[in-house]
């Protein structure tokens, strides 16, 4: 998985080698900075088409997500915790709380999407 900015429409992000993490961890682990969509095209998709598309291709690369959902740019439109639920949604789990820490594993949306609505559907 090449690092680097990513767009879909109006979106992007960058994905990146982080340095913050131990060198044994790097090769299989990348980090999702600065992911962003102008207040006039939030809420149509385009941010969540292209975070689909970074997590298929980690996937595909068994590689692990890392990010720090934090609000970013001038026209913030969600909350720390509403972007955790947004990307909760792909799989990311919390795994620090302070400052909050989430990650991907490989393939874990898929193994966890039966599980989940099982959940939803029971507890509505």
């Amino acid at each position: 998985m090449i690092a680097g900015q990513r767009t879909s429409g109006p979106a992007s992000l960058k994905v990146r080698v982080s340095l913050a993490l131990p060198k044994h961890l790097r090769d299989k682990t990348r980090e999702i900075t600065k992911v962003h969509t102008p207040a006039a095209e939030q809420g149509n998709g385009h941010a969540t088409e292209l975070l689909q598309q970074v997590c298929d291709e980690a996937d595909a690369a068994g590689l692990t997500l890392v990010l720090w959902p934090r609000p970013y740019g001038d026209d913030i439109a969600l909350s720390q915790a509403q972007l955790q639920a947004w990307y909760a949604r792909f799989g990311f789990r919390v795994i620090q709380p302070a400052p909050v820490l989430m990650a991907r594993a490989p393939g874990l949306y898929t193994r966890l999407a039966p599980v989940t609505a099982a959940c939803e559907a029971l507890h509505g």
